[in-house]
This record gives C-alpha cells, sequence and structure tokens, in this order.
C-alpha cells in the first residue's frame, strides 16, 4: 500500500468518520446517478468518497495534505463530497 493511501486511511479512522459518510468505489458509469451529484461523468478506477457538510469539522484530513481528486456538490443543500482516487 501506498503511504498517501495509509495516510488518508488512517485520517479517516482518526477523524471518527463512520460509514455512513465515507466509502469505497469502483468504476462509476456517472457520478450524478451513483452519488446524486450535480456534475455527472465517468469515474475509472478505485476510489474513497467522503461526504463533508459546511459544519464539519476534519482536522485530522487536513493535517494529510492529501487533496481531493475531484469535489463534487448537490443540488439541495451545501454538503460536498471529496473524492481520493487510490
Amino acid at each position: 500500500m501506498e503511504q498517501s493511501i495509509f495516510n488518508l486511511f488512517d485520517a479517516i479512522n482518526r477523524e471518527g468518520i463512520d460509514n455512513s459518510t465515507w466509502g469505497l468505489c469502483q468504476d462509476i458509469a456517472d457520478t450524478q446517478d451513483y452519488f446524486g451529484t450535480k456534475e455527472s461523468f465517468a469515474l475509472q478506477g478505485q476510489f474513497v468518497y467522503v461526504y463533508v457538510t459546511p459544519d464539519s469539522l476534519m482536522p485530522f484530513m487536513d493535517r494529510t495534505g492529501i487533496k481531493p481528486t475531484y469535489t463534487l456538490s448537490f443540488e439541495d443543500d451545501n454538503t460536498t463530497i471529496n473524492i481520493y482516487q487510490l
């Protein structure tokens, strides 16, 4: 496992993020259909996704220095989803 991937999983664990807020996905045909986002495109490969609300404080995620590959938005609220390619 690459160090950056280990750091990402370690940060998710330290944040105490539960399975309702993050997950794994692979080869998504359409982000809009899969996640319900405004943006619509395919994701090829393996990814970690983390839902982020405006009041989310994630100091361990911020300290990793790992930037999301994509940040997508939703139609109905201010929630975003950060997607990290593995």
